[in-house]
């Protein structure tokens, strides 16, 4: 089993928690395993761990300094031999079973490019505090209700990520990919599949230092413009840094678009902006300070109807993801 396989491991820094990583992937494939790890800024302290750790794994570590996370994955996937790549980050943790269970799915399983699986959330002493609810029998499907799929959870057929384009940026902020694995499974799922496992074989860790909680909003912007993409069935193209405001004028036109198009989709689109809007008031109000007074009436209707659409439809989500799965299998 393991000479299919090729775990990819980014890192940057000192990575503080890749020793629990490292133990769980030895706990899942033993100690002869291959190990890719495209870095940047690593501390010559944290490969020698890595090496003490794992002295009998193949480990290839790629040189990504100066790069972004997605132009570091796709060096790593372009010049892996192997066909089966296990993504993890070097944060959380592999749950033993893993890496068969999601071999063994892709193997029976040729349409599907991708394999995820469901999570627990650990805390940063890697106490379990919860636990994911992903839809296994819709996922291909509801990518346009957001990011079906957790990143470090997934099994990459190789063959299949390179036709669909590889890893690329879609977004970058300070030199930081944002949605490159959202844009890969919205690319992926145009010639492929995309499944879940419906077991927590991922061990995710939520901490301070993640970049998914200092970009927070503008992750969430981008994912919204992405999803407004594949509603209205646009071509696929680059999300400037500028068009991360909560009142950028490309978050503006999928907001009309989508009070146009009245699907399930389209209106928990419309929910999440809302609810970012009103989570985000002040960071709102500030944006308009730096723009023309003559913009303010434009805003405050553009607030206004979206709160009133939170007031009206809050508590919906889970209605409207019913009805999507039962007028798609109608």
């Amino acid at each position: 089993m393991n000479n299919l396989i090729e775990v990819i491991m980014p890192m940057r820094g000192n990575c503080r928690y890749v020793e629990e990583t490292i133990e769980s992937l030895i706990q899942d494939l033993g100690t002869d395993f291959s190990l890719c790890i495209p870095f940047s800024e690593l501390e010559s302290s944290a490969r020698d761990l890595i090496n003490s750790l794992a002295p009998m794994a193949h480990i290839r570590y790629v040189d990504a300094n100066g790069m972004t996370l997605a132009e570091g994955l796709n060096k790593a996937v372009s010049s892996s031999s192997k066909e089966y790549l296990l993504r993890i980050d070097s944060d959380d943790k592999v749950v033993k079973g893993r890496a068969h269970q999601q071999l063994e799915f892709l193997i029976k399983n040729p349409e599907a490019a991708v394999v995820g699986s469901q999570m627990f959330f650990i805390d940063e002493n890697s106490t379990r505090v919860g636990q994911t609810d992903y839809s296994v029998n819709n996922i291909s499907s509801e990518f346009g209700f957001g990011c079906k799929l957790a990143h470090p959870s997934v099994m990459l057929r190789r063959s299949h990520v390179l036709l669909s384009g590889n890893y690329q940026d879609i977004c970058t902020i300070d030199g930081r990919s944002l949605c490159e694995d959202f844009d890969l499974w919205l690319r992926i799922l145009e010639l492929f599949e995309i499944c879940v496992i419906d077991l927590p074989l991922t061990e995710y860790r939520l901490h301070t230092g993640q970049s998914t909680q200092k970009f927070s909003l503008e992750i969430s912007i981008c994912s919204l413009l992405l999803r407004s993409r594949k509603i209205q069935k646009e071509p696929r193209g680059q999300i400037p840094v500028e068009a991360l405001r909560l009142n950028s004028k490309e978050i503006r036109i999928a907001w009309r678009a989508m009070r146009a198009i009245n699907s399930p989709e389209s209106r928990i689109w419309l929910l999440e902006l809302s609810i970012l809007l009103v989570k985000n008031i002040g960071e709102f109000i500030n944006m308009r300070t730096k723009e023309r007074y003559t913009d303010w009436f434009r805003d405050v209707k553009y607030f206004s109807i979206s709160a009133l659409f939170l007031i009206r439809h809050r508590g919906t989500y889970k209605k409207e993801i019913l009805k999507f799965r039962q007028e798609s299998s109608g």
